[in-house]
């Protein structure tokens, strides 16, 4: 709309094979992290991926959506699984992300030195701690978040599972486990939440 706020970095993915990338040149905190974004999606019952960083299918880690519309943090190790070949410590936020007319602020808090398992990843959506199923958080575990391998906002070590919607506003905290506050504000005069740059 004419006069409406602009704001830089905001991108939209159309699912197909548009995606960015980046390999850091240093290694940063791989256990403790906050990703924080806005996300509007355009498309349910399908695996999209904000961050994954990995090598390989059996060393790699996510944040995304699954196909049951709930978005989700993944930890994909390579030890051998009878079932399926790897371990994965995955925490599931349980709110079906099903309303493609609005934008979702969803954080992932991650402390995987916390001695609670239950503790060790958080949920937030639109400044709200939700309800998580745990179905792991393996204690002290290194992620390939902040290691030196290719992060890309589409299945790591695969070519799939790009996202398809708006993204804006995100941010990677290396070595902090942070809570929503940082990130918005609910608005004194509409009860909504809102966005705020993050000065940490």
């Amino acid at each position: 709309a004419s006069g409406a706020q602009v704001i830089d970095g905001s991108l939209k993915f159309n699912g197909s094979s548009t995606y960015l990338k980046r390999t850091p040149g240093s290694a940063g905190n791989r256990k403790t992290f906050t990703w924080s974004g806005w996300v509007k999606r355009s498309k349910l019952s399908t695996w999209q991926m904000l961050l994954s960083a990995g090598s390989s299918a059996s060393d790699r880690t996510f944040i995304g959506f699954v196909g049951s519309d709930t978005a989700t943090y993944e930890n994909q190790v390579g030890v051998v699984h009878l079932a399926s070949g790897i371990v994965t410590g995955a925490v599931y936020l349980n709110p079906k992300l099903r309303d493609i007319s609005e934008f979702y602020h969803i954080v992932i808090s991650a402390d995987l030195t916390n001695s609670t398992a239950n503790d060790r990843v958080k949920g937030y959506i639109n400044g709200v701690e939700v309800d998580v199923t745990v179905d792991n958080a393996f204690e002290n575990a290194d992620t390939q978040f902040n290691n030196t391998v290719v992060h890309e906002t589409k299945k790591a070590a695969n070519s799939s599972e790009y996202i398809d919607g708006h993204v804006t506003q995100v941010y990677f905290i290396d070595g902090q486990a942070l809570e929503p506050t940082e990130f918005g504000f609910t608005d004194p005069l509409t009860n909504t939440w809102k966005p705020k740059k993050y000065t940490g």
